[in-house]
């Protein structure tokens, strides 16, 4: 190359000090920054669409509803519509057009026949739950207690600035089932009709008008809501001069809605689940640790008998793997700089060594910046790249290393050592990339979900081909001036009866290069056929100690 990274960066040795004492403190600073999710963003490019009607058979609800909206799936009483997106939709426009098809649902909702609710548009799939708490209560505690309790720690848990949405699981809605007798109401000669018109009557809000003074107004309020359900049974009905009570009429019971609703079960008992999730791009460790002093808080004021159980934690998984990963660093840390001082010597090994917390430091103040979060995928691409990143370090320096032995100086020797293997190395580091540049270009969301693997590998690889241009060669210039004149010892004695005999397999292959070619051709073919045998799936199982059952 023309311009000598390693030329360059010899020429101004305080300022690559200085920026990569400025970048490491960035990284530091990124890391620490970073969020931390357990599987990257991705958008959901399905909406459902589900109406009811009451009473009709599936025909029915399949020829005047379904037919109506889109024909897809019906069953009796409901109709089911499923609204996919195809995968070359951009998935900022896909927002956009979920309210196209909102819109075009209400549009038609007048065309549907009398009777028919209306339709329930769902497009929110997207929201994840990573943290599940479940209230329970003992016995003498009603399910609205409990739900009151439930909507206390969902405000305390909203003023959380990075939460993003709480639900509650298993809530039941209170109604009043009001069973006729129909020998009474055919005797008394009552529809059903009369006493939903009656009820109905009976129980609206109206505007009841303004006492007005000589200096002041005053607004006029008649509560004439049901309290309970011995008000409603208490309600009179006057029929052919008769006044009749409800509760001659219909058996009353204030009660749970007994069918349409999901319930919740923490250890077989009723609870109601809270479900959190949380703000995009936020820390889940240090969101974890913020809703955790929240959940004690209120765990701590709840009443005698009712307690707070955490079901699912999200931020513990992620925990864990964060902590694998820098597991994984040091390991590769420690194996790396053994590798290196048992083949090149310790000065050496300490260069490489050096060389890999840079790198990351730079990898994590680019991924800072282009708003990468730690998640699954990321990890893995940086996990796939700490075995690739030393690689050009440990060409630089060895390159360095022979150099100095042919009697070049030091400057010499960096300068040289990296205008022989530049060019290589840059084309090495493209082709790597490139491999997974389908993953960045497919559409959909399985490739929304797994891009961070791309950019991160590029980010890292990249970054250690400039770090071994230019920290490398000044590292070598500090750290390993004595190797040449290193005496002679048993591993050095090892290492170079090895490069003999590495030496004279190479020359055998060379001079039998038909035979050599022919069979890595057979050995490839074996390997493509038995690639065909391998099962494929897009993710491994979960290792998480979960099951998912749903019911119907």
């Amino acid at each position: 190359m023309r311009f000598n990274l390693a030329k360059w960066s010899l020429s101004h040795k305080a300022l690559v000090y200085f920026f990569s004492f400025l970048l490491v403190i960035s990284g530091i600073f990124s890391y620490l920054s970073l969020g931390r999710m357990e599987d990257p963003d991705y958008t959901i490019r399905q909406m459902v669409i589900y109406t009811q009607w009451p009473g009709a058979d599936a025909r029915q609800v399949e020829e005047q509803v379904t037919d109506v909206l889109e024909k897809r799936y019906s069953m009796p009483n409901s109709s089911i519509i499923y609204v996919n997106l195809k995968d070359s939709v951009n998935k900022h426009d896909i927002r956009r057009l979920w309210t196209d098809a909102r819109n075009l649902v209400i549009s038609e909702t007048p065309n549907l026949p009398a009777g028919v609710k209306t339709p329930q548009v769902n497009d929110h799939f997207d929201d994840v739950y990573g943290m599940i708490y479940a209230l329970t209560a003992d016995e003498g505690y009603t399910m609205r207690d409990l739900k009151d309790e439930a909507e206390k720690i969902k405000a305390s848990i909203l003023n959380l600035k990075q939460t993003k949405k709480v639900m509650l699981l298993g809530t039941r809605t209170q109604c009043i089932y009001a069973d006729a007798n129909p020998y009474v109401m055919l005797k008394s000669d009552i529809s059903v009709s009369e006493i939903r018109k009656l009820i109905q009557s009976e129980n609206t809000v109206t505007d009841s008008g303004i006492i007005s003074g000589s200096q002041d107004m005053i607004p006029l309020r008649l509560n004439n809501n049901f309290k309970s359900e011995d008000e409603l049974s208490l309600l009179p009905l006057n029929k052919n001069g008769k006044v009749i009570r409800l509760a001659d009429l219909l058996k009353i019971r204030n009660t749970y809605l007994e069918t349409g609703e999901t319930a919740f079960f923490y250890n077989g008992e009723p609870a109601i689940g809270i479900a959190v999730s949380m703000v995009s791009g936020e820390n889940i460790i240090k969101f974890g640790d913020e809703l955790g002093k929240v959940i004690n808080e209120c765990s701590n004021s709840l009443p005698a008998g009712m307690d707070l159980h955490q079901v699912a934690n999200q931020a513990r998984n992620v925990d864990n793997a964060i902590f694998s990963f820098v597991r994984c660093l040091v390991e590769a840390l420690i194996i790396i700089f053994g590798v290196s001082i048992f083949s090149l010597g310790t000065h050496a090994g300490l260069v490489v060594a050096l060389c890999i917390p840079l790198v990351l430091a730079i990898t994590f103040s680019i991924m800072y910046y282009l708003g990468i979060d730690l998640q699954s995928v990321s990890l893995g691409g940086l996990i796939i790249g700490l075995g690739l990143l030393v690689d050009d370090a440990m060409i630089v320096i060895e390159m360095i290393i022979v150099k100095l032995g042919e009697g070049l100086g030091k400057v010499d020797a960096a300068v040289a050592a990296f205008s022989e293997t530049a060019v290589p190395m840059l084309t090495g580091t493209l082709i790597t990339c490139a491999g997974f540049i389908p993953v960045a270009l497919a559409e959909g969301s399985a490739s929304e979900f797994c891009c961070s693997l791309f950019y991160v590998i590029t980010i890292a690889l990249i970054v250690s081909w400039l770090v071994a241009g230019l920290a490398t060669p000044l590292f070598a210039y500090h750290l390993i001036g004595r190797i040449s004149e290193k005496k002679e010892s048993p591993v050095a004695a090892f290492i170079l009866r090895f490069r003999t005999e590495y030496k004279k397999l190479l020359i055998f292959c060379i001079e039998k290069r038909k035979a050599v070619l022919l069979s890595v051709f057979v050995l490839f073919a074996v390997c493509a056929y038995g690639f065909t045998l391998l099962r494929t799936e897009f993710f491994p199982a979960s290792s998480h100690p979960e099951l998912v059952l749903r019911m119907e």
